[in-house]
């Protein structure tokens, strides 16, 4: 219930929740029991995952340069690029000097839906779309992301030259911070980039990971704003708030 409530305030689109009776599993229960049933489920569903990663790819949107003003938006775990355009669109309110693209990883986390994994191989879907479109010109290049899009995207400025002009950071999962704390900041302050950091007052498991990525920043001097929204849990704001000035006054 607690993973469908903080699911369901960013779906995109309908959902149901649906309950599956295997034909005649009751008698793999009775004859061996339900430990041996549960390796059997979990066998199933592993072969199943591992088929449909093999056909899942990233998908970058971007294809040319369209503005002035670039903006990436990288999603969530069990969300997609299209959630992320239209969280970020929103908030952007339309300005036609930005170009919004998104990454989505090749992870699948459901129907329709993707994931991050907090090792060194999965954000490097990010990795590679920034340095597409590192040389091409634009302006301004800025990165959003939310919960684990948010340690995706620490984990490029971290470990390859990818760089931005601003990181926005809304609800952040961020683990890289409990053993990189310190390489983090000093990466982002040697890349000069402006760090904005945005996390709901009920959002307990990454208010705390926000106010030390906040207290470190700070304490070295980066250029670093961050926004407790009150009341929000683990999702994106729904009306004018902090985020939507920032984006609409860039």
């Amino acid at each position: 219930r607690v993973y469908l409530e903080d699911f369901l305030p960013n779906l995109q689109h309908s959902a149901a929740v649906a309950i599956a009776d295997v034909n005649n599993f009751k008698s793999i229960n009775d004859k061996y029991g339900h430990q041996i049933g549960d390796i059997a489920l979990k066998a199933v569903s592993g072969g199943r995952y591992v088929d449909a990663a093999a056909k899942t790819k990233e998908v970058f949107s971007w294809e040319r340069k369209k503005a002035d003003k670039l903006f990436l938006a990288v999603h969530g775990n069990t969300q997609n690029g299209q959630t992320a355009r239209n969280d970020w669109e929103t908030l952007l309110g339309g300005n036609s000097q930005w170009q919004i693209e998104t990454i989505q990883s090749a992870e699948p986390d459901g129907y329709g839906t993707y994931r991050w994994s907090y090792d060194m191989v999965s954000y490097q879907s990010v990795a590679r779309a920034l340095k597409r479109i590192q040389s091409e010109g634009y302006g301004q290049i800025v990165c959003g992301g939310f919960s684990a899009g948010c340690d995706m995207l620490l984990r490029t400025v971290l470990f390859t030259p990818a760089r931005c002009d601003r990181l926005i950071l809304q609800s952040p999962w961020i683990p890289i911070m409990q053993d990189d704390a310190v390489r983090v900041i000093d990466a982002v302050g040697k890349k000069e980039i402006a760090l904005s950091i945005f996390c709901g007052s009920e959002d307990a498991d990454c208010l705390p990971m926000a106010e030390q990525l906040y207290t470190l920043a700070a304490k070295n001097g980066l250029n670093v704003r961050f926004d407790i929204q009150k009341g929000i849990r683990h999702q994106f704001p729904d009306g004018p708030s902090a985020l939507t000035d920032l984006l609409r006054g860039m």
